[in-house]
């Protein structure tokens, strides 16, 4: 579970959409930057913590929405793009474990 408050001068503005994706599957609060202030945190935190549940089912709803393996899945991808086109220059050479992290 998170509180989100994306930077809106990313790229493509890319931070929201992201964060919304977390906000639609149950597992983020979103504030924009001209509207996040302490007051409105407070608020926020004063209620989730009367509500325990609810954050636990964000944490959830989180780990449900989001995705591990997606750096990997990303390689893994590219990897199959540079064999199809011949370029065996681009494969990894190191080894990745089951979540995608490298032994280096």
């Amino acid at each position: 579970a998170g509180i989100l408050v994306p930077y809106p001068h990313a790229t493509d503005d890319h931070q929201t959409e992201n964060a919304r994706e977390m906000v639609l599957g149950g597992g983020a609060w979103l504030f924009s930057q001209k509207d996040f202030n302490a007051a409105r945190l407070a608020k926020l935190l004063q209620r989730l913590a009367k509500r325990p549940r609810d954050v636990l089912r964000a944490a959830e709803d989180a780990r449900k929405t989001g995705k591990p393996y997606a750096t990997k899945d990303l390689a893994d991808l590219v990897e199959r793009l540079a064999l199809v086109k011949g370029d065996t220059h681009s494969i990894r050479t190191e080894k990745t474990d089951e979540k995608g992290a490298t032994d280096e």
